[in-house]
């Protein structure tokens, strides 16, 4: 896929098994093979790795963190909510710079990581479901 190439990644902290010893770093996606579900990864050492998809993280869409921010309001306390709307800020921005600190600000807080980030596998699934859906509804209209 070639939109993946270029994407900001972070291998999963949670990642149990990880011969590159990356978890928690941040990465760009420069290959994909995705049949065999590999994902190669440069770092900014210059060292590439490879990993499945479940192994990398991404940031959820700036709509979707922005929704689940004002959905949140009340159940998260002060600094959590000023720190998920930092990262949505970040997303507006749509740099590279400004995505890669909003991966780095996620990172420090283990609840915001977990409200932020999808895996790369459920990117693409949801990105296969939306494509699916507009088939779909092509079809329909060519009826």
């Amino acid at each position: 896929m070639e939109e993946l190439h270029g994407q900001l990644v972070l291998v999963n902290p949670q990642l149990t098994y990880d011969p590159y010893l990356r978890q928690s770093q941040i990465g760009v996606i420069t290959d994909t093979r995705l049949k065999k579900d590999e994902i190669t990864v440069a770092f900014g050492d210059g060292k590439k790795s490879l990993y499945a998809t479940d192994a990398l993280l991404v940031l959820k869409p700036q709509e979707e963190l922005y929704t689940l921010a004002k959905s949140s309001f009340k159940k998260l306390d002060e600094k959590d909510f000023v720190t998920l709307m930092e990262i949505d800020d970040r997303l507006r921005n749509g740099s590279i710079n400004a995505l890669a600190q909003a991966l780095e600000i996620a990172l420090n807080n283990q609840t915001i990581l977990s409200l932020s980030t999808i895996p790369l596998q459920e990117k693409l699934r949801r990105s296969v479901d939306q494509d699916q859906g507009h088939e779909k509804q092509e079809a329909g209209r060519a009826r």
